[in-house]
């Protein structure tokens, strides 16, 4: 883990075990150097992508309970039990 990366964790409240704490606040408090930009955008993106994959991590179990093929792709009939059912809309 760089240290630039360590201090975005400790900002942004991520759950961290102990290890990854006492590294990221170690590597917090030596002293500072210049933050490159493409470790910048690494960095965020690396966190984009971790939120964004926890945010979609519903659906994805919802729709691997339906796709019992596990095919990657849901009939007409798999959608709508996916969408009637799990998601609990009701068919117009």
């Amino acid at each position: 883990m760089k240290r630039h990366e360590a201090s975005i964790m400790l900002t942004c409240n991520l759950k961290l075990s102990r290890d990854e704490l006492k590294h990221a606040t170690l590597l917090s408090n030596r002293v500072q150097e210049q933050l490159h930009y493409f470790d910048f955008v690494s960095a965020v993106l690396d966190y984009q992508l971790h939120e964004h994959l926890k945010f979609l991590f519903r659906f994805t179990v919802l729709f691997k309970l339906v796709d019992h093929e596990g095919r990657g792709t849901l009939s007409e009939e798999q959608f709508r039990s996916l969408v009637a059912d799990k998601m609990q809309v009701v068919e117009s």
